[in-house]
């Protein structure tokens, strides 16, 4: 018996022009879809570069208690626009330099000589005019006898023989005085870091003279000798001031060592979002709040070093003030104070000098009001 069989009813097809309709809708929302994710990730990017910033600075204070001793953060300014920073590097502090058997062996206003034939301060590297790899470089602290630490502002090696060595010392003024021409007393205001063996520069300028100090008088006054042939005041010094290093040694002597300043922990740099950068001008813009620009290392092309103590708070120029201010920001934006410069999430990193925290916090935008407020804030908890 043959069976039919009724065809099922055909089912209908898309006609061109809807599909070309439903291709164009998901094309429409795709881009529309872009767009948000785009906007969404450029204006994370302030924030995302401050949250690398604050990693690092958390690294170089971890590293600094786990090695029990200095550690830190070097901010690297730009070459084109000094006053942002797109690069930063770790820093460490060596050891305490020493050599047993080098001498002290000259002593003269502001230059140490030292006389040695086991102390190289080249370390092996005396072919490097920049001294970047000598162990002994300028901003390191040199201490004699025990006292206090100063400043080098040169190192000169005699490179043919490596067995004279000297330094320069920075000079501060440490009061005023006066004396009498032809005289080998000065009368001091306030003796305080003067001692016996000092040297010093009296009435620094056309009329300048360097004594050595041989012994200090019952009224208080010193006995000098002036370092000009006579022994004698050649000229009249009334309220002149007495500048020197202040360091005070009797050579030679071998008890001295020199404190190493921080340098950088390899050649390695970390390097924030593209155009993100610290902005360094805002704290001298917004010197009210933040308490002025920071103390930059001259030695460093002008770099800003952050350095933690072996207990977690912050040691060095930085330490002085309550908190260091770091405005990370979009650097394509205008600089503040321009209303636009608010744009794109700007962050502030803290570091608290006392404790050593740090964090961040969102910049208030308050039209002339303080841009750090959120920071002192108890409310805001940060970022």
């Amino acid at each position: 018996m043959k069976r039919h069989t009724s065809a099922s009813p055909g089912r209908p097809a898309f006609t061109l022009i809807e599909l070309l309709v439903v291709i164009a809708l998901i094309g429409f929302m795709a881009a529309l879809g872009i767009m948000v994710v785009g906007n969404v990730n450029e204006e994370s990017r302030s924030p995302r570069g401050a949250s690398q910033v604050q990693q690092w600075l958390q690294i170089a204070k971890n590293r600094a208690l786990r090695d029990r001793a200095p550690r830190g953060v070097r901010l690297i300014r730009d070459t084109t626009n000094p006053n942002y920073v797109f690069s930063l590097q770790y820093l460490e502090q060596p050891e305490d330099f020493y050599v047993a058997g080098a001498a002290i062996t000259g002593y003269d206003a502001n230059t140490v000589t030292f006389t040695s034939t086991v102390t190289d301060f080249t370390g092996g590297f005396a072919a490097d005019a920049t001294q970047i790899t000598w162990p002994i470089q300028v901003g390191d602290y040199l201490e004699v006898n025990g006292g206090l630490p100063h400043r080098i502002t040169s190192v000169t090696v005699d490179l043919k023989t490596k067995t004279a060595y000297q330094l320069s010392l920075a000079q501060t003024i440490l009061t005023t005085g006066t004396a009498a021409a032809g005289g080998t007393t000065l009368t001091v205001t306030n003796p305080a870091n003067i001692g016996v063996n000092c040297y010093l520069n009296v009435d620094v300028g056309k009329n300048q003279e360097t004594v050595t100090v041989m012994a200090f008088n019952a009224d208080g006054s010193l006995q000098v000798q002036v370092q000009n042939g006579t022994g004698k005041f050649a000229a009249a010094h009334n309220g002149v001031a007495v500048l020197s290093d202040g360091l005070c040694c009797a050579t030679p002597t071998t008890t001295w060592r020199i404190r190493r300043a921080p340098r950088p922990a390899g050649d390695e740099q970390m390097d924030m979002p593209q155009d993100i950068g610290v902005d360094l001008s805002t704290n001298a813009t917004y010197a009210a709040f933040s308490g002025g620009a920071l103390p930059a290392n001259a030695k460093a092309g002008g770099a800003i070093d952050i350095v933690f103590s072996p207990s977690g708070e912050i040691v060095g120029p930085l330490a002085t003030g309550e908190a260091i201010y770091l405005w990370v920001r979009d650097t394509t934006l205008p600089a503040p104070p321009a209303p636009a410069s608010f744009q794109g999430d700007s962050t502030v990193v803290v570091i608290y000098t006392r404790s050593g925290a740090i964090a961040a916090h969102p910049v208030d935008s308050t039209p002339n009001g303080d841009p750090y407020r959120f920071t002192r804030d108890g409310r805001s908890s940060g970022q």
